[in-house]
């Protein structure tokens, strides 16, 4: 049996839905002022990444496919496009050096996944994943939710779905059954 863990990416708050289905968001303090020196990131990062190695550590079962959320770069430029690469690099690599497939799902077709609605909110992302038994506190850790429930549809260990978008849900999992090698 394939342990799945899902990834929401970001500098500020990154969502972590581990193994076991424990949720976590991991935060960095924000220095004051528009632009952040170099060093400050480079140690938010380094801090990020001592954090997801931990989270996806013990006790918690190993992680054998981390599905990461995709990059949403649409309105995000400049400084805080190139912020957002460094944090889902971060992720990308802690998932690579414990080992695990590396599953990465568009923004829109995980929220279509998750609401019928590819561009449904973080609001309406909690929602559902509370009606569907996930106690997200935040966006980040719903959307983490997410990632990991459809990882687990992926490798065959979901629960069954509610009937509502089913189809959809299916036309979602297959393909990226096809490009995993732990499904």
């Amino acid at each position: 049996m394939t342990a799945v863990a899902g990834i929401d990416p970001a500098v500020s708050a990154t969502g972590v839905a581990l193994t076991d289905g424990f949720l976590a968001t991991i935060t960095a303090a924000r220095p004051k002022g528009r632009r952040v020196d170099v060093n400050v990131r480079a140690a938010r990062l380094h801090s990020l990444r001592r954090a997801l190695t931990g989270h996806l550590g013990l006790p918690h079962p190993r992680p054998g496919l981390v599905v990461v959320e995709g990059y949403s770069l649409g309105g995000a430029r400049g400084y805080a496009a190139a912020h957002l690469a460094e944090a889902g690099a971060v992720a990308r690599l802690v998932a690579h050096d414990l080992g695990a497939t590396l599953l990465e799902v568009p923004p829109s077709t995980l929220h279509l996944y998750a609401t019928g609605d590819g561009n449904a909110d973080k609001d309406l992302m909690v929602a559902s994943a509370r009606a569907h038994g996930g106690q997200p506190a935040n966006g980040d850790e719903a959307d983490a939710w997410w990632l990991r429930r459809l990882g687990l549809a992926v490798v065959g260990q979901a629960d069954a779905d509610p009937p509502e978008f089913a189809e959809l849900r299916a036309g979602i999992v297959v393909p990226y059954r096809e490009v995993t090698s732990c499904a």
